[in-house]
């Protein structure tokens, strides 16, 4: 028997191959799970965890989702490379309802071991992992970490078979009405098929060009509206570039046919694999340019906080009855405002105490800051004046300056909502908005010994900063491992899409093979036709998406610093960058390895 047969039967025989591409979602569920449970359950102190557990829970509906496709794609192929057994079964006359159960049977029940170890696996790294991560919050016996263990690990199977369940019952409704028959002989036949879009094609690839050209010039005058319309104009561009024909990029070349004619055969098959691979070379694209600018992104955004511009004082104190023969204290007024809700108002005298400033406030003039994480426009945009309520008065000021200042720390008080916005007033308008009002004081201080009797008034709100930084850790823990996650996800994903659809291309090109046999060719000639198939479809893809999304991320870095370069952050967005290449090209390797292992016959 021929080899090349021999490796298509191996193929159709072992459903590892075809499983492996569901287990992608099954780690990071894993992992998500055992993080949410210690947030949920095990973790006391509620401040601020909302919004985690919000993208935790958005992140679980994340990896269902794709599982269910990869389960989709990894059992259609599945039927695909055992078309010729599934057609000969329904020629003899088998049910459909047998044929249904011989699949389930076959495909899916035959990865429940598989599956059973690499959760039961998957929780162990999960437990430890979050136990390191939540190891200065969260107090937990074994008994609880084990108990939590069996609970996610039953939780997990059950995902997993309905979610299987799911993609069969998809695939059934999507052929109940068709002939299966027809369906099973296309493949047998190797029938390739082109995914082909007519409109597309009919676009000249000038116009894909032209339109990637677009999408780095709107970076120039950047602004979030551009970069949404620059990533579509991109993607659009890209698409096209990949329908390409070959007769067009000889008109294009004309001039240098010397350079088509000479490597005729690699431009043919190089255009021959983008028109039969067009959707999988985009999603490759598409996935690496988001693991590059947005996902590498955050995660360096994440990994560079600094603790001590985002919490200048040890300790911050606010309520009425903080005494006033201590330093660093400021007197404030709550107030509403219009636009903005609520806010603390201060003199101008104490802002310039606060921090060293030379703009000078007149009467009828406010300063406007607020107190969180920067964002990519500045507060209170387009607007000149703002309203300030001054004992069921309102009195309008002049907006002077607006913008995301820190002065007593980001977001302290997250339960008072008036201290995440400041505003400063001039020292007689803040007079006389202090005899109709509430005073209250602010204390900042970094003298940890200052604090003794603070503590005695319960109506005082105190902040420790050393409490607020272990938190922070613990938040910028859990990000990371959430978008290390997805980027992983992602990373793997690819890898098995390619995987699985090199495997389907070589048994479908058995014929062709066997006729470069018996011509004469190498065994390692065809391994380098083999590895050039891959990489026509992995490697231009992948750098042009790597290339592209750097691009995106510096115009969108320059923008939020306004030029002012921190050398160290692009060291870890591009070792990060780096890193995530590593990766994908030990994959590569793994693939080509695979690829030769079944064309070798083996198991």
């Amino acid at each position: 028997m021929n080899k090349n047969v021999k490796m298509k039967n191996d193929l159709s025989k072992n459903y590892k191959i075809f499983g492996g591409i569901n287990l992608i979602s099954i780690v990071p569920l894993c992992l998500i799970e055992n993080v949410w449970f210690n947030m949920k359950y095990l973790w006391k102190d509620s401040e601020g965890q909302q919004i985690l557990i919000v993208l935790l829970f958005l992140l679980v509906i994340f990896l269902i989702v794709n599982m269910l496709i990869t389960f989709l794609i990894s059992l259609f192929s599945f039927m695909k490379a055992r078309a010729d057994v599934y057609r000969l079964l329904l020629m003899l006359g088998i049910a459909k309802k047998d044929f249904w159960k011989l699949l389930l049977h076959e495909y899916c029940m035959s990865t429940v071991f598989l599956v059973l170890k690499i959760t039961l696996v998957s929780q162990v790294l999960g437990v430890a992992l979050t136990s390191y991560i939540f190891r200065n919050v969260v107090v937990c016996s074994i008994q609880e970490y084990f108990f939590n263990m069996c609970i996610m690990f039953f939780f997990t199977m059950f995902l997993y078979f309905a979610v299987m369940l799911l993609s069969v019952c998809i695939i059934m409704y999507k052929y109940r009405s068709c002939d299966i028959i027809a369906f099973f002989e296309k493949y047998v036949q190797s029938d390739a098929k082109l995914h082909r879009s007519p409109a597309v094609y009919a676009v000249n690839p000038l116009a894909g060009i032209g339109l990637v050209v677009i999408s780095f010039l709107l970076l120039i005058n950047y602004n979030v509206s551009r970069m949404i319309i620059a990533v579509f104009a991109n993607s659009i561009g890209v698409l096209i570039l990949i329908h390409v024909d070959g007769h067009i990029i000889k008109r294009m070349i004309k001039k240098f046919k010397r350079i088509y004619y000479c490597q005729l055969m690699k431009w043919n098959n190089f255009f021959y694999q983008y028109k039969v691979n067009a959707k999988i070379v985009f999603v490759i694209y598409s996935l690496n340019f988001l693991l590059t600018f947005i996902i590498g992104g955050l995660i360096v955004s994440v990994g560079s906080n600094n603790y001590h511009e985002k919490y200048p004082y040890e300790i911050v104190a606010y309520g009425s009855h903080i005494h006033k023969n201590i330093d660093n204290y400021y007197l404030c007024v709550p107030v509403k405002i219009n636009p903005g809700g609520t806010a603390i108002a201060i003199s101008s005298a104490d802002f310039h105490k606060i921090t060293p400033s030379d703009m000078k406030i007149d009467r009828g003039e406010i300063l406007y800051y607020r107190e969180e994480a920067a964002e990519t426009f500045p507060p209170l945009e387009n607007i000149a004046f703002l309203t300030v309520e001054n004992g069921g008065e309102k009195q309008q000021y002049r907006i002077l300056d607006a913008d995301w200042k820190i002065l007593f720390g980001e977001n302290i008080f997250p339960e008072l909502s008036e201290l995440s916005t400041i505003v400063i007033l001039n020292d007689e308008d803040f007079l006389s908005l202090a005899e109709n009002n509430e005073i209250k004081t602010i204390y900042a201080t970094n003298d940890l010994c200052s604090v003794a009797g603070l503590e005695n008034n319960t109506e005082n709100k105190i902040w420790y900063k050393s409490e607020q930084v272990e938190k922070d850790i613990v938040y910028d823990n859990i990000l990371m491992t959430i978008l290390l996650i997805t980027g992983m996800v992602f990373i793997f994903e690819i890898q098995f899409l390619v995987l699985i659809r090199q495997l389907l291309d070589d048994t479908n090109e058995n014929y062709q093979y066997e006729i470069l046999i018996r011509l004469g060719i190498q065994k390692n000639e065809l391994r380098k036709i083999q590895m050039e198939k891959i990489k026509n479809i992995i490697f231009f893809p992948e750098v042009f998406a790597i290339v592209t999304g750097i691009i995106f991320f510096m115009a969108d870095y320059f923008y939020q610093t306004q030029g002012n370069i921190e050398w160290a952050i692009w060291f870890q967005y591009m070792a990060l960058q780096f890193c995530f290449g590593v990766i994908q090209y030990i994959g590569y390797r793994i693939i080509i390895c695979v690829i030769n292992r079944y064309y070798n016959g083996g198991n």
